[in-house]
């Protein structure tokens, strides 16, 4: 599910089993789209995300999660987690938590420890994608 799409701040909360072309209908009426797009519209957020995919975007943004501000994980014990990509959005955390959360804050070691795991590490809960 699409959680919110906010325009000011030019980011999508999306649940992990959003498809990019969920993404896609979700923004382009808005004149947005994600940062980085993979071509596939069949991937998901958190398939993109936990795979390291690439768009035609990537020369200039990098990978699909280079594109994400912040994800909130579930790790193997139990525990809620949202990481952010940098400290910069650390300081400002969405108010928005899933069921569950601890109102933990996850390191940003392991947000970057994320791509190219294939959830290996963590589930990704959702994600907060930037889009232009």
């Amino acid at each position: 599910e699409i959680l919110s799409v906010d325009a000011v701040k030019m980011v999508v909360r999306a649940e992990s089993m959003v498809t990019m072309e969920q993404l896609v209908a979700a923004t382009l009426p808005l004149g947005m789209l994600p940062k980085v797009l993979p071509p596939y519209k069949g991937v998901t957020v958190g398939g993109a995300a936990m795979e390291g995919a690439l768009g035609a975007s990537s020369h200039k943004h990098g990978l699909f999660l280079d594109a994400c501000r912040s994800v909130t994980l579930l790790l193997g014990d139990g525990r809620v987690e949202e990481c952010f990509r940098d400290a910069t959005h650390a300081s400002h955390p969405s108010p928005e938590s899933p069921r569950g959360s601890t109102g933990g804050r996850g390191p940003p070691t392991l947000f970057s420890a994320l791509s190219g795991s294939f959830g290996s590490l963590a589930v990704l809960v959702l994600a907060e994608i930037e889009v232009n």
